[in-house]
């Protein structure tokens, strides 16, 4: 029965022909209303979709090249903003030195990571700029010749949307290209340095993965000394250590030998944060001697650059032994004890072409 009156009523309502009208105006009136509300969410949100173009140059210029061609790399679009909350994040294959990945409109921060070794669920929680810039990489996961390489860079509002992105690695390269033995004077001038190998210690374990800067150095390994058990966490224990030729003597032994570590720019040293050192270690006599060399440091000469280790370069040593050494290979040597000759350059150059936007 109430049921009979309602669809009544409402049949007189819409059977009126004065009020069918008025109703129609509203409806149409409210569809304008909700579409303007669209429209302006869109606007000020910047929901529209578009393709960035990004080209990976690499700071080495071709012999980088190899290092990025064809691996994934973790693209991260954040707004370019107060807060640099993360717009999208995308992983695509490396072709051709270049990949794309889809934004918003509006001023973008785009940083690209290679080879980071993580699985996309890894990156879940980042959410923001700040909290990609926490991430730290580890040295034990690195390998030189895959090596994490990362960058950035910012994009405006104009309509081509092209950047460029300089990709570096996190690493540096510690090289001896020649070793000697120069005792004359000494009781034992006529000796030469025998069961010899080079290494690394006070290295930082971890780098934060954009900035690598090495200003902060929170924990270290092979410190104050080789560890066997730190070498056997490395993914490629090569870096930290190599062997030498078995007898050295006052003709220049040319030796090569290339090891890496992350940056390392601490002002001074303390409990928790030491220099990194390359030391030599070897016997004269049967007795084992250290030679710990501070890497970029005022011991011997000028500072190039700035001081310590920076990522992407390369310290190339020409070492001449002119006395015995310490005892321990966390006590730095003198200019007394060895001659050195430190050329600092980038670890591979930039190719001139490249530009950074």
């Amino acid at each position: 029965m109430w049921s009979i009156g309602k669809k009544n009523h409402y049949s007189t309502i819409f059977k009126d022909e004065c009020t069918r009208p008025v109703i129609l105006r509203l409806l149409a009136l409210w569809a304008v209303v909700q579409l303007a509300a669209v429209q302006c969410t869109s606007e000020d949100t910047n929901i529209l979709a578009e393709t960035v173009r990004i080209h990976l140059p690499s700071a080495g210029g071709a012999a980088f090249s190899s290092y990025i061609e064809d691996g994934e790399a973790d693209i991260f679009v954040f707004e370019d903003d107060r807060r640099r909350r993360l717009d999208t994040y995308q992983r695509m294959k490396v072709k051709d030195g270049m990949v794309s990945a889809v934004s918003t409109t509006g001023p973008k921060i785009i940083a690209v990571v290679v080879n980071s070794g993580k699985d996309r669920k890894d990156w879940a929680g980042i959410d923001s700029w700040d909290a990609l810039d926490k991430v730290r990489s580890r040295i034990s996961e690195e390998d030189p010749e895959s090596p994490l390489m990362s960058g950035y860079a910012r994009i405006g509002s104009r309509i081509d949307r092209d950047c460029r992105i300089e990709l570096s690695p996190l690493l540096a390269q510690v090289v001896v290209r020649s070793i000697s033995c120069d005792f004359t004077g000494k009781a034992y001038e006529n000796e030469s340095l025998k069961d010899a190998k080079v290494y690394l210690t006070n290295v930082s374990a971890s780098c934060g993965i954009l900035d690598g800067s090495g200003a902060s150095v929170i924990e270290t390994i092979n410190t104050a000394g080789l560890n066997a058990s730190d070498l056997a966490l490395l993914q490629s224990p090569g870096i930290l250590s190599a062997r030498l030729p078995s007898s050295i003597g006052s003709v220049a032994a040319t030796v090569d030998a290339s090891l890496y570590c992350y940056p390392n720019s601490c002002r001074e040293e303390s409990l928790g944060s030491r220099f990194t050192r390359l030391v030599i270690e070897g016997k004269v006599r049967g007795v084992t001697y250290y030679w710990p060399i501070d890497i970029n440091r005022e011991d011997f000469g000028p500072v190039q650059g700035s001081s310590g280790i920076e990522r992407n370069r390369k310290y190339v040593f020409d070492i001449k032994l002119t006395r015995t050494g310490s005892f321990d290979p966390d006590v730095p040597v003198s200019a007394a004890d060895v001659e050195i000759n430190c050329r600092i350059e980038p670890w591979h150059e930039m190719d001139d072409t490249t530009e950074m936007f």
